[in-house]
């Protein structure tokens, strides 16, 4: 009996300890998948990241080949548009404008320019003329459009232009004759005789022909693409004279690059260093938890050893 008691007194205190060491069980138990549910967060998130870092990665390079495929149809469109305006260009190719002959009421107009041809002694038969017509009757002096049926006519009347402007008329004004080009061939060659890179601009049979100096060769003109490069080209040889002369402006010539590049390029390393510095927040909490994960192992296990041994002391003194 005094055995019994005593196992019992012994019992009575282990039993509040025992309970003591289950509930930090529980509560450790509990701490421990928070911690676990939070870490599956984090690595969801970390997931999430980089997922964003392979599209920012897929964003750029179908940024790269859009550009690709938008500078290739752009080239086509203006190579399509170049063709249509020499189609155009080939239909007037059999006509010229006279500029400078007075307006008159009830004019006959082909009577008109067949009287001016006889005054520079240049015959126009009435088979020779295709068509002619005045471009509007509003001014005085508006252009006159023939088509010729005889191209060596054409060329006369424009070389006489060139080598005479005749003076017709009360006003005395000069009468042009140039070749019937389209309205973008007329910007064109507007825009390259107003260039001070183009020494000479001139049209021949539709084309429009320049020579940027005495020395160079004759260049058909189809595009101001080409005005834009060849001014790039200009500057870029000058660029490399004046570094010729001065070696430090060749550095700043290399260090040179296009606004837009520049603003593209600095967007996508912002971006990528964000993403960086959170990948590597989230790889530093990982690994921290990590640690304290096993730390809080190591001392789960020592307590359930200890409450083991206690349990298994206390069941061999019952028996």
């Amino acid at each position: 009996m005094c055995k019994a008691d005593q196992l019992n007194k012994t019992n009575n205190k282990i039993e509040p300890s025992i309970n003591i060491l289950v509930k930090m069980n529980e509560e450790f138990l509990k701490k421990f998948d928070e911690m676990f549910s939070k870490v599956s967060q984090m690595e969801k998130k970390m997931d999430a990241m980089l997922s964003m870092t392979d599209r920012v990665d897929k964003i750029e390079k179908c940024s790269v080949e859009t550009k690709t495929e938008v500078e290739l149809l752009k080239h086509e469109n203006e190579e399509l548009f170049c063709r249509m305006n020499e189609m155009e260009q080939y239909s007037r190719k059999r006509n010229i404008v006279i500029s400078g002959i007075p307006f008159e009421e009830e004019e006959n107009t082909k009577a008109v320019v067949q009287k001016f041809a006889s005054g520079i002694r240049i015959e126009l038969k009435d088979y020779e003329i295709n068509a002619v017509h005045r471009l509007s009757t509003k001014k005085e002096h508006t252009p006159i459009i023939v088509c010729l049926n005889n191209l060596e006519k054409k060329e006369e009347l424009i070389e006489w232009s060139k080598r005479n402007n005749k003076k017709q008329g009360a006003n005395k004004k000069p009468i042009f004759i140039s070749e019937h080009l389209t309205r973008f061939n007329g910007e064109l060659l507007r825009e390259a005789k107003q260039r001070e890179d183009v020494k000479y601009a001139w049209v021949k049979n539709g084309r429009i022909l320049i020579r940027r100096s005495e020395e160079s060769k004759v260049e058909e003109l189809r595009s101001f693409q080409q005005l834009e490069e060849a001014d790039a080209e200009l500057r870029s040889l000058q660029q490399q004279e004046e570094a010729a002369v001065d070696p430090e402006k060749e550095d700043e010539s290399q260090t040179e690059e296009s606004e837009d590049e520049i603003k593209s390029n600095e967007t996508v390393k912002k971006t990528k260093g964000k993403l960086k510095q959170r990948q590597a927040s989230i790889d530093q909490f990982l690994a921290t938890p990590s640690k304290a994960k096993k730390h809080e192992r190591k001392k789960q296990a020592t307590m359930n050893n200890k409450m083991n041994q206690r349990l298994r002391s206390y069941g061999n003194g019952k028996k």
